[in-house]
């Protein structure tokens, strides 16, 4: 390969640092192996290959970097005829494989490892593997939690305050941020004393005024940019009607108001209640006013800025500070923990390594810089060149760790550092881009030492593809969104010379242009509406509110996801069976399946879907990337039979094994062995049927079986775990099993991954089956599971993700599920952690009805959302720049919408706060078409971006495809075992017979009770089944039917009810807040009802119209009862609007149904749990008001029973207070009447 003058220049730069910036496909590691192989080629000053450091990214790129390096030089060496210097070119290759070139954490292992003693760490230390690390973390923190409800030390005593606060009886949530907090402190550069800052500021007795501050300072900062941004959207034309000026005015009269230092929260209540005006009638309104009114300002500086949150971190402060002073003192007791845990296994974590290594080469100085140590300075002395690859991903410690290593003095520094901010893509590893640009900003302005490069010259895409690219990034990409400013110095020039090409047989279509984006309607999907783009951002994902795993792909997203593999194979077969070509050298090739790939934003979930669809429509494919080991087939067959080894007697890993390749049963004699003993564990009955039943073939083979299974449980005693493996593999032929089915070299893999797993659990001192098995299981519950790389396939569609696909090329490239709404997972965590920005904490509380947060929180939410926005964009950009040939970016969106976003600035610049409004790669791709006129034809050319819709054929979603794969179908259905091949056919005879039963099955009428009840019920719901079971047994009243007729008749319009009395719904909707929201001690001092419901208005806890409809004397003579009494004298132990679940049997015992409900009160008592009910029936007479009891007798009953299970406590009182009625009613003891659906 010939250098570029760019590369040239890179490869002989001497004296000073250098930062490279390498765009997609211009040749960064060769630059890299051609640097190290020119110093130590260096007629005038040869380098020792012992004196250059290549740290490397990944342990795989220092493997290759290794060969191509050692390659080179044995050609340099063949070539030079300097005796002396061809020996040190021989000396250097033979050196090679003892060479500094390696990962940031090697380099920072041999670091500690060489300096021990001052470290301070055992020199025979072992660095836990990830799952290992895991465990380790999980056990310390059940071990903390243990000293927090026991201990009597002041921040046990303050964590268990913070739990009985939280609205659910769990420390989860606790768990969950002293982990966050842990895991966030390893990207601090001096943790202990970043923390034990914010842990004074939290301290300070004056935290409204502190909290004020920063949110003041956060909205100005928000006001300051929409100010900014409209006037660059208002620069070409002057707003036309009155809602964006009376916008633009709005805005300047809050800025002014927070320069003048009004008050904040009265700033607050103008800026919640304004509302754009109403366009004037024949008076044109500017079309850009719906896009800032909905965008700008309801989605982004009213949600995030004002309401509830923003009252909340003001009103709350002092709690929120307390939370934050807690969690930072039980955090430091975990680290202490943690520490001795590691320190008496003589084991680090990775962090942990780098950190010593960090202390090793910096002593901290007061104004928090570092330091070179006496360690640093003789590593420096050492190296004479550092050479850094992927420096885009590093992070903060990380690029203290290389400055420490370099040297600094002026006309000595000596850093080579290679990446491309574009292209930084791991922030879930710390990685921080905004690193990059420093440093790039600091060399261009002459600040520092050095200088930079920008290697663009591209030798991986077509022009045709590049151009459209680079024109669509321009229009996305800034310095904050994305990270750069994409200037014309890094844009991607096509240097790929292409032979002549002929035109492609059967694929001249009008839809041929080699950038594509496609578009499938969401209304051909069959799913719930994709509307949601207002998150509620008090739903938290790793608080109590939240239970669904991060990262879960919705079903409409996986359907849709299936919708667009279909058009991926529809796409593939049309271009192999035209006669694609693919260049190669300086001819062509006919296209195969394996130059196809398939990329995706997310594989969880959707990647397996993908796959299965393109094999059923004909298209052989594989997943790429990394594939969860236990959740494979094989990894839960192994699992199986793990667990069997250790208890025989587990029905669900018993029935796994009968039917997985060790015993290859099949359903119908599963169903033989439990048709043995229909009722009862499982396991009994295959026991029963091994003893009992007559020889045949299914008791020989189960004998055969437990044979066998005895034999390697005698043998687990003698051999190794892993030996014990091999063997259960190898006896059974299990391996050899797996290998001869479709993708069997992938199924192979995972068996040795397994055995690896094995071999690393064994190697940390524990051996037995059971233990395995134990540790599997722990694994999986904690999610956090083993992977195992995918076996390459001869000829095969790749699918995986943009991340697995960074540094590979295609020559046929799709982007699916562009459309997928972007996780906001981000913007719901409950604590962030930044050196600047402090320490974001987001709880829920129980007294104040809601989450409370610290100031910082907010702030921080919209840094980070902005943060994970930049990093979407650059995955973007590293999907796209993968394709060689051709590019589909596929994704699902309204025809109309679509049309909008391609208008919207057609043409123009995008304002970067429409950028930051987009919900999905998709958006992106539309915005950035329209604004560089992608889509239309140029200078008598075609137009460069084909935007097309696409709709599947009606039998699309069954075709089966005769295409590629033979009989692609597996056999098994969801289990994944065995393929078609070798099967001998079906008896014709037999088949019809099957046909015909089938068919007499499903035309028959099916009589189920079951088949049309609810899984689910509400308590209310219930007592609707018992008041219908009643009134069958016996003849309504007239007035119950009038009352039934009332419930059934239509709602009346809005504009009719306006004049009328308050709905009985309502009413009680408004009590129940109250009760939920007010303080309980002051339920006591009825004359001091009105100045409580006040307040509760003034804090925004209580709407005004709710306050409205509150029934005052009712509620004033409910705080003269000896139920208000007891509320107010057990206030911190109410738990309000408690939610329970319970299984309740059906069908006689053979099915249950959930029964779900929300229980008013529950007040804890030294003689047990109360639960109050409050009911705003108004009744006409006592008989009602008993009707009514008895009715609602049958929900508390529930309610009462519920509880007592879910406690294991007694409930010695359930009270029915109808305040209308002033009655108390106390619910007679007894269990709920038994449950009959019909």
């Amino acid at each position: 390969m010939r250098l570029t003058e760019t590369q040239a220049l890179a490869v002989a730069h001497r004296g000073g640092n250098l930062l490279i910036s390498a765009s997609a496909g211009s040749g960064k590691t060769e630059v890299l192996a051609r640097r190290v192989v020119d110093l130590l080629a260096d007629a005038a000053k040869p380098c020792p290959i012992d004196a250059i450091a290549v740290v490397t990214f990944t342990r795989a790129a220092a493997a290759e970097l290794r060969e191509r390096v050692a390659r080179m030089l044995r050609q340099r060496a063949a070539d030079e005829r300097d005796a002396h210097l061809r020996r040190h070119l021989h000396t250097a290759e033979a050196m090679i494989d003892v060479a500094q070139i390696g990962t940031i954490d090697s380099w920072c292992g041999r670091i500690v490892r060489e300096h021990f003693a001052e470290a301070g760490v055992d020199p025979a230390y072992r660095v836990l593997g990830e799952q290992e690390a895991v465990l380790l973390r999980a056990q310390t923190l059940d071990a903390l939690f243990e000293w927090v409800f026991t201990s009597d030390e002041g921040v046990a005593a303050a964590a268990r305050e913070w739990l009985r606060a939280l609205p659910q009886a769990t420390d989860e949530p606790l768990r969950a941020l002293v982990l966050q907090l842990s895991r966030l402190r390893e990207q601090l550069l001096d943790p202990a004393a970043s923390l034990a800052r914010r842990r004074r500021e939290f301290a300070d007795d004056d935290a409204v005024r502190r909290a004020e501050a920063i949110l003041r300072a956060g909205l100005l900062d928000e006001i300051e940019f929409q100010w900014q941004q409209l006037a660059e959207l208002l620069a070409d034309a002057p707003p036309i009607g009155v809602k964006l000026s009376a916008y633009c005015a709005a805005l300047e009269e809050w800025r002014e108001g927070l320069r003048a230092n009004r008050p904040l929260a009265a700033l607050l209540d103008r800026m919640e209640a304004w509302k754009a005006p109403r366009a004037r009638r024949n008076q044109p309104e500017d079309p850009r006013a719906e896009l800032v009114i909905e965008r700008w300002w309801k989605s982004r500086l009213k949600r995030r800025w004002t309401g509830e949150p923003a009252r909340q971190a003001l009103a709350c402060a002092a709690v929120a500070a307390r939370r934050a002073v807690t969690l930072i003192d039980l955090e430091a007791e975990y680290e202490r923990r943690l520490r001795a845990a590691r320190q008496r296994l003589g084991a680090l974590e990775f962090g942990d390594v780098l950190r010593q290594a960090l202390d090793l080469l910096g002593e901290p100085q007061p104004d928090g810089s570092r330091r070179p140590t006496e360690v640093a300075r003789r590593l420096q002395r050492r190296f004479h060149h550092i050479l850094i690859d992927e420096y885009q991903d590093t992070s903060p410690v990380q690029v203290e760790v290389l400055r420490l290593l370099s040297r600094d003095a002026a006309g000595e520094t000596n850093r080579f550092m290679v990446g491309d901010v574009k292209q930084s893509i791991y922030g879930f590893r710390k990685a921080e881009p905004a690193l990059f640009t420093a440093q790039m900003i600091e060399l261009d302005a002459g600040r520092a030492e050095g200088r930079a490069l920008f290697l663009t010259d591209n030798f991986r895409s077509r022009a045709e593809l590049l151009n459209p690219l680079n024109a669509l990034f321009a229009s996305l990409f800034d310095r904050i969104l994305g990270g750069t400013d994409y200037q014309p110095r890094e844009r991607l020039i096509a240097r790929r010379a292409d032979p002549p090409r002929a035109a492609e047989s059967g694929t001249a279509v009008p839809d041929d242009t080699l950038l594509q984006v496609v578009l499938l309607d969401p209304e051909d999907s069959r799913h719930a509406p994709d509307d949601a783009d207002e998150t509620d951002e008090t739903v938290d994902a790793t608080d109590e509110s939240d239970d669904t795993a991060v990262g879960d792909e919705p079903p409409e997203e996986l359907e849709r996801a299936e919708r667009e593999a279909i058009f991926a194979a529809h796409e593939i077969r049309r271009l192999l069976d035209g006669g694609a070509t693919v260049p190669i050298g300086a001819g062509e090739r006919p296209a195969q399946l394996s130059d196809f790939a398939i990329l995706l934003r997310s594989a969880r979930q959707n990647a397996g879907r993908i796959t299965a669809t393109l094999r059923r429509h004909g298209v052989m494919a594989v997943s790429g990337g990394q594939e969860a080991l236990l959740d494979t087939v094989e990894g839960r067959d192994v699992r199986a039979l793990l667990a069997l080894l250790c208890n025989r007697r587990q029905d669900l890993a018993l029935a796994a094994w009968l039917r997985s390749p060790f015993v290859g049963l099949r359903e119908p004699q599963l169903a033989e062995l439990r048709a043995v003993a229909p009722r009862g564990p499982f396991h009994r009955a295959v026991l029963r049927y091994a003893r009992r039943a007559p020889e045949g073939e299914l008791r020989v083979a189960l004998r055969r079986a437990f044979e066998r299974l005895e034999d390697w449980r005698r043998a687990s005693r003698e051999l190794e775990l892993p030996d014990l493996l091999r063997r259960m593999l190898r006896d059974s032929g299990y391996d050899l099993f797996v290998r001869g089915l479709r993708g069997g070299a992938h199924r192979a893999a995972t068996l040795d991954a397994l055995i690896e797993l094995a071999d690393r659990f064994a190697a940390a001192g524990q051996r037995g089956p059971a233990e395995f098995s134990e540790y599997l299981e722990s694994l999986a519950a904690i999610d956090s599971e083993p992977s195992v790389g995918v076996a390459p396939q001869a000829d095969a569609v790749r699918v995986m993700t943009i991340h697995a696909s960074k540094g590979l090329e295609f020559p046929f490239t799709f982007l699916l599920c562009s459309g997928a709404r972007f996780n906001r997972v981000v913007q719901r965590q409950s604590l962030f952690f930044d050196d600047a920005a402090g320490l974001g904490l987001r709880t829920h509380d129980r007294a104040v009805g809601g989450p409370i947060s610290t100031a910082e929180h907010l702030r921080q939410s919209a840094a980070a959302w902005e943060r994970h926005l930049s990093e979407e964009l650059r995955l973007l950009y590293v999907a796209a720049t993968r394709a060689r040939e051709r590019l589909w970016i596929v994704g699902h969106a309204d025809r109309d919408a679509a049309a909008e976003q391609r208008e919207a600035f057609r043409g123009k610049p995008i304002p970067r706060i429409t950028r930051l409004a987009a919900n999905s790669l998709l958006d992106w791709v539309l915005l950035g078409v329209g604004s560089a006129e992608l889509d239309r034809p140029r200078d008598g050319n075609g137009a460069a971006v084909c935007v097309r819709e696409w709709v599947p054929a009606l039998s699309a979603r069954n075709a089966g495809g005769a295409g590629l794969v033979e009989g692609a179908a597996e056999r098994g259905g969801s289990d994944g075992h065995g393929g078609s091949e070798g099967r001998p056919a079906a008896d014709p005879a037999a088949a019809e017979e099957w046909a015909q039963a089938a068919c007499a099955r499903i035309t028959s009428g099916v009589v189920s009770t079951a088949a049309t009840s609810p899984v689910a019920l509400s308590v209310s719901a219930i007592k609707q089944l018992q008041r219908d079971a009643h009134e069958e047994a016996a003849a309504l009243p007239a007035e119950r039917d009038a009352e039934l007729f009332r419930a059934a008749a239509l709602a009346r319009p809005a504009f009719a009810r306006q004049a009328r009395a308050p709905d009985p719904r309502d009413v009680g909707l408004a009590v129940h807040r109250f009760f939920e929201t007010c303080d309980l001690a002051a339920l006591i001092r009825p004359a001091e009802l009105e100045r409580l419901v006040a307040g509760l208005v003034a804090d925004g806890r209580l709407a005004a119209n709710e306050a409205a409809m509150l029934p005052i004397e009712d509620l004033r003579w409910f705080c003269g009862t000896p139920e208000a009494a007891l509320l107010a004298a057990h206030a911190d132990r109410c738990r309000r609007e408690q939610p329970f679940v319970r299984a309740l049997p059906v069908f006689g015992g053979r099915d249950s149904v959930l029964v779900r409900g929300i229980v008013d009160c529950v007040v804890e008592t030294d003689a047990g749990a109360v639960i109050l009910d409050y009911k705003t029936d108004r009744l006409p007479d006592a008989a009602a008001l008993q009707r009514r009891f008895e009715e609602y007798c049958v929900q508390l009953q529930h309610y009462r029973a519920a509880l007592q299970c879910a406690w294991n406590r007694p409930v010695v009182r359930t009270v029915l207070i109808f305040l209308a009625a002033r009655q108390v009613l106390d619910v007679p003891p007894g269990d709920p009447p038994a449950l009959e659906l019909s």
